[in-house]
């Protein structure tokens, strides 16, 4: 209730314009300045536009190529991998206490 008293209160205060109005001409001058402008901001937005295009274009190429190289650069050195060689290690050691005599057959082995 409050609130809306006090903005009944600043309405019309809030309306009220300070200093003398503006003549035909005058606001005719600053509504052609403001065209003027709006034309030229609207010129440099699409040259703005413009350069982002191109700009985005070329970190996409830029992105592409230096993945392109990480790739050629992987390829070209693999990397050691210290746990890899562990398991292998590891499942060779695991083997040496089953190797099978490949000279007999399952039959004799049973026995």
């Amino acid at each position: 209730m409050r609130l809306r008293l006090a903005a009944e209160a600043a309405g019309p205060v809030a309306s009220r314009r300070t200093g003398k109005k503006k003549t035909l001409p005058e606001l005719k001058i600053m509504e052609e300045s403001l065209l003027r402008d709006r034309v030229e901001l609207r010129k440099a937005l699409e040259e703005q536009k413009k350069i982002l295009v191109v700009l985005r274009e070329e970190n996409l190429k830029i992105t592409k190529l230096k993945s392109d190289l990480a790739e050629a650069e992987r390829s070209k050195n693999p990397q050691w991998n210290p746990g890899a060689r562990q398991t292998v290690e590891d499942d060779v050691s695991g083997r040496q206490g089953f190797l099978i005599d490949l000279n007999c057959t399952p039959e004799e082995e049973d026995q």
